[in-house]
């Protein structure tokens, strides 16, 4: 978890580029800290407590719940090694033998296998080329990109 989650909830989301579920925590985040700040200055006795408390309460929550979406989001299922590399073997035999579609296939398979893994996607991104599909191409390359930034 990035530490400037702790800091402002949903900043790690648009850091991420998951910006609709950043701005969706960091928008209300800002204004309990404004409604916090704000009784604080005005502090009026028996009237700005109550506004202060409740703030930081729903702060606090906002933190709690932006900390335990982006653990859930960044963690990793386990990879079956074994049926990786079973994929990967077929990918390797059909690209050699110019089986493109059956490459494709077992290419599509290594990245459901290992979605978490760059090389799966950019194996996937050869596939498509090789296959004559660049829209897969350039979604596979930009997936692999987009994993190896995290």
């Amino acid at each position: 978890m990035r530490p400037l989650s702790l800091l402002l909830p949903g900043a790690g989301f648009i850091l991420r580029g998951d910006l609709a579920v950043g701005f969706a925590l960091a928008v209300p985040a800002l204004l309990a800290l404004g409604v916090l700040l704000l009784s604080w200055a005005i502090a009026t006795p028996g009237y700005a407590w109550p506004w202060a408390g409740g703030a930081l309460v729903c702060y606090l929550a906002l933190v709690g719940l932006a900390a335990w979406w982006l653990a859930r989001c960044e963690a990793v299922a386990p990879v079956d090694a074994a049926a990786v590399r079973a994929a990967f073997a077929r990918l390797a035999a059909d690209h050699l033998n110019g089986h493109d579609a059956q490459a494709l296939a077992a290419a599509q398979e290594l990245t459901v296998l290992a979605p978490h893994e760059p090389g799966a996607w950019r194996a996937l991104a050869l596939a498509a080329r090789q296959a004559g599909d660049l829209a897969l191409e350039k979604r596979a390359a930009q997936r692999a990109q987009r994993i190896e930034d995290r």
